[in-house]
């Protein structure tokens, strides 16, 4: 009786407002009381997002656990991380910032290990004509060179200690094109935006459009591996070592190597 009472004194467009609103309120209250919080949130390396991708979906799948990922590059996460940004899991491409969280006290202590290695190739798109030219003259010949900054990535750090090793970083330094990422220096070549890229052959491999014209030396640069560990903050360890134990296991393995890293015995 009171809802038409109030109903007959309120003009029929903002009666209409106001029952709109209502319904969205609560449709709001809702959807917010049957979603799934995250329970694990992972810091990971933007080489990775692929294959994580999926392994995240198949371990929430078997566990009704939500798996929610940062995606960067590792040296920029791990500065994040070291800044207390919340979080469970941390996953780098390459040991150094993960040292560096281990010193600043940020990883659980016992609880890293190592995923998978992965190599290092120079990218063309599929569009570039064939060439028989070496490693460095195609690199001498390239208008813009991609690769990721060595200050925000590994992948950067190895593509610089690549070129020291082949005397061509100061050579070419001024058509180097660096991103915050190796997943930006790859769009860099699948875009145009330069004829050539460092990259690490699995994202060579699962582009569309992209070649790999010249493996690097794994020789030139550091070893590239992916280590893990639970940061000691985390708010949900016992889910997130229970995450890192499954990204060990041989369904998970499998699929890393489906994605061209290298993992188990090859490491």
């Amino acid at each position: 009786m009171f809802f038409w009472k109030f109903r007959r004194n309120i003009p029929p467009v903002r009666l209409a407002i106001l029952l709109l609103a209502a319904a969205l309120l609560l449709s709001g209250l809702t959807a917010c009381g049957q979603s799934k919080e995250p329970r694990i949130l992972v810091y990971a390396a933007a080489s990775l997002r692929d294959v994580l991708t999926e392994l995240g979906r198949e371990y929430e799948a078997a566990n009704d656990v939500h798996v929610a990922f940062n995606w960067g590059g590792s040296v920029a996460l791990a500065n994040r991380l070291k800044r207390h940004a919340p979080g469970d899991v941390f996953i780098s491409a390459g040991a150094g910032p993960m040292d560096d969280l281990e010193e600043a006290g940020v990883v659980a202590p016992g609880s890293r290990v190592t995923l998978a290695s992965n190599s290092l190739v120079l990218a063309v798109s599929d569009e570039a004509e064939q060439s028989n030219q070496s490693l460095d003259q195609t690199l001498r010949d390239a208008g813009l060179v991609g690769l990721a900054d060595p200050k925000l990535s590994p992948a950067g750090i190895y593509a610089r200690e690549s070129l020291e090793s082949m005397g061509l970083w100061h050579e070419i330094h001024e058509k180097l094109v660096q991103g915050p990422n190796v997943r930006t220096a790859l769009a860099y070549v699948e875009s145009g935006a330069t004829e050539v890229g460092i990259v690490y052959r699995t994202d060579a491999l699962n582009s569309e459009g992209v070649r790999i014209a010249h493996p690097i030396p794994p020789e030139s640069h550091s070893p590239i591996l992916y280590p893990a560990a639970l940061l000691k903050d985390s708010r949900n360890p016992a889910e997130g070592v229970m995450f890192l134990e499954f990204l060990k296991k041989g369904s998970a393995t499998s699929r890393f190597q489906a994605y061209g890293f290298i993992v188990g015995d090859q490491l």
